[in-house]
This record gives C-alpha cells, structure tokens and sequence, in this order.
C-alpha cells in the first residue's frame, strides 16, 4: 500500500463495484508472458475465479499460458486441427 498501490487499489476496487458487477458488463480477460506459466497462476488464480461462478466473457492469451497451465489445470483433453480442416 506504499507510493501509488493504494490510489491505484482504491481506483481498481471502486471500478470492480461500480461498473465490473452490473448485469449488463462484457468481462474480459487479457493474458501474456511467461511467468503466469511457472508460478502457476492458472491454477492460483483462474481457476478459483472460475470455479466460484466469476464469468469471463472473452480470454486472450498467449498458447503457453492456456496449453501448460489453465487448460491442464481445468481438467480439459488438449485437441488438435489443422488450418483449414472441414
């Protein structure tokens, strides 16, 4: 809560309440790099968000972080195609 944390925390808490919960709200969630994949945030984070009923409308992500750690971590089979495949 030092330097900007607690502005910054305060501003994100007051967007959360104010315009993330309404009923209308499209939620989504954007994704990069590495770290997410060895810290396990997947399984830290995601999946407890998903599991206690917070809907993500729309997830972009980088392959890594859905192949090695949310997907796996969701219990979901890994499918593979082919461009253009019909």
């Amino acid at each position: 809560m030092s330097y900007n944390g607690r502005p910054a925390f305060r501003e994100a808490c007051r967007l959360f309440t104010t315009k993330m919960l309404a009923d209308d709200v499209t939620v989504g969630l954007s994704l990069s790099g590495a770290p997410l994949t060895p810290a396990g945030l997947g399984m830290s984070c995601l999946v407890p968000l998903l599991e206690a009923g917070f809907i993500i409308d729309w997830i972009i992500s980088t392959g890594a972080n859905l192949y090695h750690d949310t997907h796996f971590a969701l219990g979901m089979d890994m499918h593979q195609s082919r461009p253009g495949f019909g």
